[in-house]
């Protein structure tokens, strides 16, 4: 397993490049567990009529990102202002950054995405595990090659929801001086303009070189009542290693586990194999077969090869079960290996 494993990372390396830091807490001084709390734009309880469809764009400047010369930026974090962790429910989601040399946003969104456009986010039914007082990674795709030099040093993050809910319905911090563009409760086509604002951006890190392990979608429960669940212990740094855990599945049943280079996009409708409500969310690069044990468990240890070159690859995981002529399934798991 180890060695397949070793194998299937060296051929997923993405775009490496020199790393100056590890993330860029937006502005300097942010930090996840202070800041005033915000419905734009990850939306608000679910059942409500309002903050549903959301786009949102805010700026990082040059120098909060150290002034760098170059950076290859592989995700994006928020802080979201909760008590007990939750999940947040997009019916779809996407992201773009572009670049520009203005210092303020104006109304129309199309005007601040200025050069170096790249979605690097687009999914639908997009299910996101977070938890409060800390950085939540959104789980982006793709990188992000920032080069200001060509392009001009400020970075334009816009955010497009639509369908956003949530259980509790709380807001993500943001910072009282910090320049947004917003537009809300659109229907149909997501508006080309929006209210520009000096107030209330989202803080957030721009993640370089940093590891993630993060839980994203939804499980099934099969012929169970249970919905298994997957999570990690340990680290994705380079030189570490991390475990894959399955709880809560039936007892003592086959099981495999898929990992995959990417995702897929809607993930896969298993309703045909009499698994309604299940999907496959990862491509199905690698799979492991075993069993749950008598307490409907399943661990795996994984060490991460001291190797530059795995930086900012990206790795989905999954558990299925066979459970009385069905499946079960787990919500998936993002493995980003970094420093």
């Amino acid at each position: 397993m180890h060695n397949s494993f070793y194998i299937r990372a060296s051929v997923l390396v993405l775009v490496v490049g020199s790393v100056s830091a590890q993330s860029f807490p937006v502005p300097k001084a942010a930090i996840p567990t202070v800041g005033a709390e915000n419905v734009v734009p990850f939306g608000a309880k679910s059942g409500a009529k309002q903050w549903i469809n959301q786009r949102y764009q805010s700026l990082v400047k040059a120098k909060q990102l150290g002034n760098s010369s170059s950076l290859v930026i592989r995700d994006l974090a928020f802080a979201p202002y909760l008590v007990s962790p939750e999940v947040r429910h997009f019916d779809s989601i996407e992201i773009v950054i572009g670049q520009t040399k203005a210092t303020t946003l104006v109304s129309k969104f199309a005007t601040n995405l200025a050069g170096n456009v790249k979605t690097v986010l687009k999914a639908t039914n997009y299910d996101w595990h977070v938890k409060g007082n800390r950085w939540n990674r959104i789980g982006l795709d793709m990188p992000y090659n920032y080069l200001p030099a060509a392009f001009g040093g400020n970075l334009v993050i816009q955010i497009t929801v639509t369908g956003a809910h949530s259980p509790s319905g709380r807001g993500f911090r943001s910072k009282l001086r910090a320049q947004r563009v917003t537009a809300n409760n659109w229907a149909g086509t997501p508006p080309t303009t929006g209210t520009y604002s000096q107030y209330m951006a989202l803080i957030l890190e721009v993640v370089v070189g940093m590891n993630d392990l993060g839980t994203f979608g939804i499980g099934c429960p099969g012929a169970s009542t249970v919905t298994p669940k997957l999570s990690f212990q340990g680290s994705a740094k380079l030189g570490q290693s991390f475990s894959i855990n399955l709880a809560s599945a039936p007892t003592s049943r086959p099981l495999f586990l898929v990992i995959g280079s990417s995702r897929f996009e809607p993930a896969v409708d298993l309703s045909s194999l009499s698994s309604p409500g299940c999907k496959l969310y990862p491509k199905l690069d690698f799979l492991l077969g075993t069993a749950t044990s008598r307490l409907g468990a399943h661990s795996i240890k994984l060490p991460v090869p001291n190797n530059r070159s795995l930086v900012g690859t990206r790795l989905y995981s999954q558990y299925f079960i066979f459970d009385k002529s069905k499946f079960s399934s787990t919500n998936y798991g993002r493995i980003l290996i970094g420093n």
